[in-house]
């Protein structure tokens, strides 16, 4: 019996130690959000570098029974993703500023454990756990692919060489090279083929105007004209201002390309 406050403390310190080794964020409490019914953090960055990806990992022992009889545990994740997961070519990519702070996914602290186990910053530099920063990694060598392969049919459309129409029906060709599942022969989920998708279904969705077009591009390192200048009633692209958007996308893909290209950068894990 004397041995058992040992074990406890034990597993406390690992428990705080998750989250504590990351010395350049600070984790607020989490809260619950009603409104959405989930758990959140914020995220401080305290370093003198943006960081462009956060992820956070936590332990909820509570076992949910299947009807295999076998048991899951809950082990939900909280990311902050500027260059790849959820961001749009309107995005400003530049991450969460020194002093700045971002909201993740959390879990519930009475039930759960755990915290920010990976960050990587502007310059590629990983700190934490590499098999998140793996994970990241390879979304946006999918993401980069696909605004490589689209700024040359952009660039020939504001230039004058070519039309948007030509665009879109290149666009719906390399969508067609990927599954739209983005899953290997072998069943293997493949995020750098999605996330190479995603870009194409963006750009393409965008031209043929089933989007609303209101980038928010005065937040960009190379600010760019505003949306309300390139569309009709902010939605569709007319085809008198074609030049004009595709100028506008150039210059986009042009600064998420450079961001991407420095997050890309040979991993240096610390």
């Amino acid at each position: 019996m004397r041995g058992s406050p040992l074990v406890v403390l034990t597993v406390t310190l690992l428990t705080f130690n998750v989250s504590a080794q990351i010395m350049s964020v600070k984790e607020y409490p989490p809260q619950f959000d009603k409104s959405r019914q989930i758990w959140q953090e914020e995220v401080e960055n305290q370093d003198s570098r943006s960081i462009v990806a956060v992820h956070a990992s936590f332990d909820c022992p509570t076992r949910y029974p299947l009807n295999s009889g076998r048991y899951i545990t809950f082990q939900p994740t909280g990311e902050y993703d500027a260059l790849g997961n959820g961001v749009t070519i309107f995005g400003d990519y530049g991450g969460i500023a020194p002093g700045a702070a971002a909201m993740i996914a959390a879990a519930d602290p009475d039930k759960c454990s755990g915290g920010v186990a990976t960050v990587i910053f502007s310059n590629g530099q990983i700190v934490g756990d590499l098999r998140w920063a793996s994970e990241f990694r390879q979304r946006w060598s999918g993401v980069y692919e696909g605004v490589i392969q689209s700024l040359p049919p952009l660039s020939r459309v504001a230039n004058r060489q070519a039309d948007l129409v030509e665009v879109e029906g290149f666009l719906r060709s390399r969508m067609e090279l990927i599954p739209r599942d983005a899953r290997l022969i072998n069943g293997a989920f493949d995020s750098k083929a999605l996330f190479e998708r995603g870009v194409y279904l963006q750009l393409e969705s965008l031209l043929s105007g089933s989007h609303d077009v209101n980038p928010a591009s005065d937040s960009s390192l190379h600010p760019q004209p505003r949306g309300e200048e390139v569309a009709e009633n902010g939605a569709g692209i007319p085809r008198k201002q074609q030049r004009k958007m595709a100028i506008y996308l150039v210059g986009k893909l042009q600064e998420w390309k450079t961001a991407l290209e420095n997050g890309l950068k040979p991993a240096v894990a610390q």
